[in-house]
């Protein structure tokens, strides 16, 4: 007997796999972004408002 798959189920999967492989690094990427650009404020800060 052949299984068939629930259509919501694949849709599902599909967008955990666009999530996983496009949004997460995307948001991943951005926070690492975000805190290079507030320690170097930090640091311009520290060396020349002190």
């Amino acid at each position: 007997m052949l299984q068939t798959q629930d259509p919501a189920s694949t849709r599902r999967s599909d967008r955990d796999e666009y999530w996983k492989s496009r949004v997460v690094p995307t948001a991943q990427g951005l926070e690492g972004f975000a805190w290079r650009v507030a320690w170097f404020a930090v640091l311009i800060k520290i060396l020349f408002f002190s």
